[in-house]
């Protein structure tokens, strides 16, 4: 069988299996079985097609039979198994998959081999740290260290690429979890290799693992990661975990833990959160980014004649300096940017993900690695005298481990003369920083969660940016809504927490998700408040369902009938529902609520000329431009609209004042020279037609459309079809001359 052949027809059978089509996954399963060959895999086969037709018997005769549920789930969990056991099968001789490499690679070797070595070479690198430091041999720690983390590689290899993990090996795996003389970081790796072992093939006995090592663990770096990795897996394999006895025990053991309800919630609201960091990524590169780089020559500029001379702290001593940098915007885009941040969302997912293209990020495990100064791609990286910058980096409060990897690497690219002078500042602050972060020294609750955090960052980089990530289920494609999994709903589906989770979802423009959180809500909380009935509005309306969204809306508005934020949004509704009366109604009901509001006026005279009522419309324009001063905002909406009822000379002045005092558009020239026709001034038409054509690139098919789409309202002004397609022509002449 072809490998491609292979997938397809094992993601058949997980597909029928879901579907509860048992009939149908057991006798495609049966082709891959024998593809096998495996006198093993046809006798698991063969065992659970006689259940099954043992079941279907007592069902047929009528037996009663109230184990059957627990039975089926049964030989469901077993094809599963027998499925995922005969795609490894398969393809572990040839197949190019990472995952088969590493089986290949350590075939030969066993787990308590790899471990033996590694206990040998950290054993033999702490003799050589024990030597006092004018004495010791720094080549050897050097290749000592590196021997420790190739040996911390091999043992990640080993435990994701086994498949399936039997008990001993859990035991021994469990062993180095619990081995306090192993560095943290290396146990963080086995972790690691379990959660992604799980993300390539489902193995309950790794699941077990995960969450009995946030059980026993006493390093709270294990627990949130174990914890983090468990429920992330749950989600993946809500169809195969639903009916494990064994995984309800382990879940029940974890409820006796004081803090389990609190860190279990905690990871819900941070993975969801991290749904939204592409988002956040756009509005950073598309938006921050390009606002201050485009002040920076200004910036510059007024501050001071050199640019080496500008001290951010002189800001205090000259007043005029803050109040440019607040006019300029570059204040507003740093607290912004300040502010997303200090929220925990991933802001510097834009600015490392270009920095990913490093050796160190070649192999797998170190996407899971815990940052240490003491690693050799930071040592050799970085002269003994400048490692101080590492040291700078490792408190970094805002960066996930990748990253940390990512800055400290990059540094080993920058010229001598910079890393000198950033060895220079940065061991003038280095006291300054360390007392900041003493002071600062979280509580056991937000250390947790700067854990958890900054683990989600780093399974973020790697399901979206390692090379291979497309071997690997797509964790964060999932909407993470875990409290839906039964065997984690009750601690996750209580008021407070789906009232966080739903508005989550909202701000990460999840509406149906969203839409589901807050309705739960409403089940679960008999005195909701009347606002969540407005944020149900707003979601369906999203989600372009308007009349939900009206429904919801005016459910709220039993409760503040006088709300300005949702009367305009139910304008908009009814607007986009060609309700023109019901749109009009609420405009002219916002007016009274808000008789100084410019953009009000202005839709409200949308609304009317939607509705072909000129003159009604023509009135909220000259309102709104009354009201808007010297802005421009009614002008163009005057100048048409007086088109339409005639009016050319205060057409033509609107048009006129476009023209002169602000920035004309291919459309203004359009409808400018739509007037001037109507006017019989068709040498002025033919220029301002012309100039839409060059706005336009020359797109004349574009150019037609627009001049077409205006064409019936042309001719209600009684202009000659025939001297519209003249004037035309005549312009793209022009325009190509």
């Amino acid at each position: 069988m072809e490998q491609r052949q292979i997938n397809n027809t094992s993601a058949r059978v997980t597909l029928f299996i879901k579907n509860r089509r048992l009939a149908q996954a057991m006798a495609l399963l049966n082709t891959l079985v024998e593809a096998t060959a495996s006198w093993e895999l046809r006798q698991a086969l063969d065992n659970i097609s006689t259940t099954y037709d043992y079941m279907l018997s007592y069902l047929a005769q009528g037996t009663d039979d109230p184990g059957r549920n627990d039975l089926l789930r049964s030989i469901c969990a077993q094809l599963y198994e027998l499925n995922d056991r005969c795609v490894v099968a398969l393809s572990e001789a040839a197949a190019p998959e990472v995952f088969f490499a590493r089986r290949r690679e350590l075939k030969q070797t066993t787990l308590t081999e790899i471990l033996e070595h590694y206990l040998v070479a950290l054993n033999k690198y702490r003799l050589l740290l024990s030597v006092d430091e004018s004495q010791r041999d720094k080549n050897a720690v050097l290749l000592t260290l590196g021997e420790c983390e190739r040996a911390e590689t091999r043992l990640f290899n080993k435990i994701w690429s086994t498949y399936p993990l039997t008990g001993a090996e859990s035991a021994i795996m469990k062993r180095i979890v619990d081995d306090q003389a192993i560095p943290v970081h290396a146990r963080c790796l086995v972790v690691a290799a379990l959660f992604v072992g799980l993300m390539k093939f489902y193995d309950e006995e790794k699941l077990q693992l995960l969450l009995e090592t946030y059980r026993t663990a006493q390093h709270p770096e294990l627990q949130m990661r174990a914890l983090t990795c468990a429920v992330i897996a749950m989600d993946q394999y809500r169809h195969r975990i639903d009916g494990s006895t064994a995984l309800k025990q382990h879940v029940a053991a974890l409820a006796d833990m004081a803090g389990f309800a609190a860190d279990l919630t905690m990871i819900h609201r941070l993975l969801i959160r991290s749904l939204g960091t592409e988002a956040v990524t756009r509005r950073v590169t598309d938006d921050l980014i390009p606002g201050l780089m485009k002040m920076k020559p200004d910036f510059f500029g007024k501050l001071s004649d050199k640019q080496g001379d500008i001290d951010i702290t002189d800001f205090e001593a000259n007043p005029e300096w803050q109040q440019w940098l607040d006019d300029s915007g570059i204040a507003k885009k740093l607290e912004e940017f300040n502010e997303l941040q200090s929220s925990g969302n991933d802001v510097f997912m834009a600015t490392f993900s270009h920095l990913k293209g490093f050796p160190f990020f070649q192999t797998l495990s170190n996407w899971f690695l815990p940052y240490h100064d003491d690693h050799t791609a930071v040592i050799n990286n970085l002269p003994d005298h400048q490692l101080v910058l590492a040291k700078l980096v490792n408190g970094a409060p805002y960066l996930c481990n990748s990253d940390k990897f990512s800055l400290t690497l990059s540094m080993g690219g920058l010229p001598q003369a910079q890393r000198n002078m950033m060895v220079q500042q940065l061991d003038a602050q280095h006291e300054h920083i360390k007392e900041m972060q003493s002071a600062e020294l979280p509580g056991d609750k937000r250390l947790r969660e700067a854990i958890v955090n900054k683990f989600v960052q780093d399974l973020y980089r790697f399901f979206t940016l390692f090379s291979r990530r497309k071997e690997f289920c797509p964790v964060f494609d999932s909407k993470m809504n875990l409290d839906t999994i039964p065997l984690l709903s009750q601690w996750l589906r209580n008021a407070e927490n789906t009232e966080f989770v739903a508005e989550l979802y909202l701000k990460n423009n999840l509406y149906d998700e969203a839409i589901d959180a807050f309705t739960t809500l409403l089940q679960l909380d008999e005195c909701v408040n009347p606002i969540i009935y407005q944020k149900l509005g707003f979601a369906h309306q999203c989600a372009g369902r308007c009349i939900e969204a009206i429904e919801w809306y005016k459910r709220y508005e039993l409760a503040d009938d006088n709300n300005l934020w949702t009367i305009r949004h139910l304008i908009s509704c009814y607007w986009r529902m060609h309700d023109y009366d019901n749109a009009i109604a609420y405009s002219l009901k916002a007016q009274l609520l808000a008789p100084d509001n410019v953009s009000i006026a202005l839709n409200t005279g949308h609304i009317y000329l939607e509705k072909a009522d000129y003159e009604q419309a023509m009135q909220h324009y000259l309102k709104a431009d009354f009201m808007a001063g010297a802005k421009h905002r009614a002008w163009r909406p005057i100048a048409w609209c007086s088109f339409l009822v005639g009016n050319m000379d205060r057409s033509l002045n609107y048009y006129n004042k476009v023209m002169t005092n602000d920035t004309p558009t291919a459309e203004d020239h359009l409808n400018h020279g739509h007037v001037l026709l109507a006017t019989h001034d068709a040498k002025s038409c033919i220029q301002e037609y012309s100039l839409a054509l060059k706005m336009l690139k020359n797109n004349i098919d574009e150019f037609t459309r627009m001049i077409e789409t205006d064409a019936p309202l042309l001719a209600q002004r009684g202009i000659d079809t025939q001297a519209i397609e003249l004037c035309r022509d005549a312009a793209i002449l022009a325009a190509n001359k």
